[in-house]
């Protein structure tokens, strides 16, 4: 979303005196005739970029950080000099005469009478055109780690610990904190392998503590735990591990394939009953499901081998290529 911006960076290819000049190709950067060839860029794929340097710095001094807005707002509140306020001119920018929100200009400056989209004027403080200002980098890192939050403490219960997969498990997270009510997002993490199971659900607090009913935790022996992300008055904070076993459910499997027609040179649905000529190319999936899972829907993604088996009494069938689950 662009409507709702948090800070600014030049982003000119040139404009007002400013662009990001860039040794892209050879020649470039190198003195000929006395002056020297730049490519000029700009635009969000330069300023974009540019902030995430910024945040490089960042991480390179005090390790990785996650959402940065939870420290940049206490910032520009407790550490001002930090942004560089942005308190003239506005977003506005012209348009094509009757394309979506396209209106023509009575505003007494220089969009008169011009086709525009409207625009956001930047103010003292935070406006919807600049954000909090544009960043000074060299105090950004220096003050980053000295803004204060509240220390909050993160629970996390589950109704069940032991229990097969695909089973509905309630589960609640609870988040305190000195002086008020912590706000914001839960992410629940697991130790499961592989890798694509270590996320397995996002919970927003409502007046400190989150609930949800999930079916989807992975197969296996590991740890869960409850991640709280912050906000603009209380720090992260990370629950104690939940040890769970979760064993196989039963499972359902559904066939499908495709056959090749050489007449249209396309694949086609396999129909049961159909005959087809032998030595025809046909591609075959399996679809395991588990029993508990919501119709239409899936409560994990299954893993191992699926076996197929071919009943015809007579011939020979050449397995080109399988894949595992």
């Amino acid at each position: 979303m662009r409507d709702l911006p948090d800070i600014s960076l030049f982003a000119a290819a040139g404009e007002n005196n400013s662009a990001y000049p860039i040794c892209a190709f050879p020649n470039e950067c190198t003195q000929v005739n006395g002056g020297t060839a730049l490519l000029l860029a700009g635009g969000t794929s330069a300023s974009s970029p540019a902030m995430a340097g910024i945040m490089a710095l960042v991480n390179q001094k005090f390790g990785a950080q996650g959402q940065a807005n939870f420290v940049l707002y206490p910032l520009a509140a407790q550490h001002p000099t930090v942004f560089h306020d942005v308190t003239v001119d506005s977003n506005n920018v012209p348009c094509q005469q009757n394309s979506p929100s396209c209106t023509l200009s009575t505003l007494k400056d220089n969009t008169l009478g011009f086709f525009t989209l409207g625009q956001f004027y930047a103010a003292a403080g935070y406006d919807q055109a600049t954000g909090l200002g544009s960043i000074d980098a060299n105090l950004l890192v220096k003050y980053w780690n000295s803004r204060t939050f509240t220390s909050t403490n993160t629970t996390l219960n589950l109704s069940q610990t032991s229990f097969s997969h695909g089973t509905p498990i309630n589960v609640t997270v609870t988040v305190s904190g000195n002086g008020g009510t912590p706000s914001g997002n839960i992410a629940l993490v697991t130790t499961a392998s592989p890798s694509m199971n270590k996320g397995l659900s996002e919970l927003t607090l409502q007046s400190g503590t989150a609930s949800a009913t999930v079916n989807n935790f992975p197969g296996g022996q590991y740890q869960v735990t409850a991640r709280y992300a912050g906000d603009t008055v209380f720090a992260p904070s990370l629950s104690s591990p939940v040890t769970v076993d979760v064993s196989p459910e039963n499972s359902t499997v559904s066939m499908s394939g495709n056959s090749f027609d050489p007449t249209s040179n396309t694949f086609l649905p396999v129909s049961n009953g159909a005959s087809y000529t032998y030595g025809t190319f046909i591609a075959i999936d399996a679809q395991p499901q588990g029993v508990s899972a919501p119709q239409g829907a899936l409560d994990g993604i299954p893993t191992g081998t699926a076996t197929f088996t071919d009943a015809a009494s007579a011939g020979t069938v050449f397995e080109q290529q399988k894949t595992p689950l």
